[in-house]
């Protein structure tokens, strides 16, 4: 399964193009929310700071829709929905997927 992942990942940086972009957030009134947020739940119930990170992520890709799609057939297809997931690198080696989150699609009117 490790090579033929690798072997997709390997194709897609050759034959997708690819752009990548960086920018500074200032996070402090989103961490000073999420700070307040946290001290009423249990441990276990916290919320990680990466989360409003991945929120804000998705909602992105719901706004700006020509971002949010596949290179298909030599040519980039839009995609339908929105769905942002986290794949953890496990300290044993392997890796671990979480679950995504699907963000509604905008409506042509909005």
């Amino acid at each position: 399964m490790r090579k033929s992942i690798a072997a997709a990942m390997s194709r897609s940086k050759r034959e997708i193009p690819h752009y990548y972009l960086a920018d500074e957030i200032i996070m402090e009134k989103s961490l000073t929310w999420l700070t307040a947020r946290n001290a009423q739940r249990s441990i276990t119930e916290r919320v990680l700071p990466a989360v409003l990170l991945l929120k804000a992520v998705g909602l992105a890709a719901q706004r700006y829709g020509e971002f949010n799609g596949f290179w298909r057939d030599d040519g980039f297809q839009p995609a339908t929905g929105v769905h942002v997931g986290v794949g953890i690198s496990l300290r044993g080696g392997g890796w671990s997927h979480r679950p995504s989150t699907t963000f509604p699609t905008r409506s042509s009117t909005t």
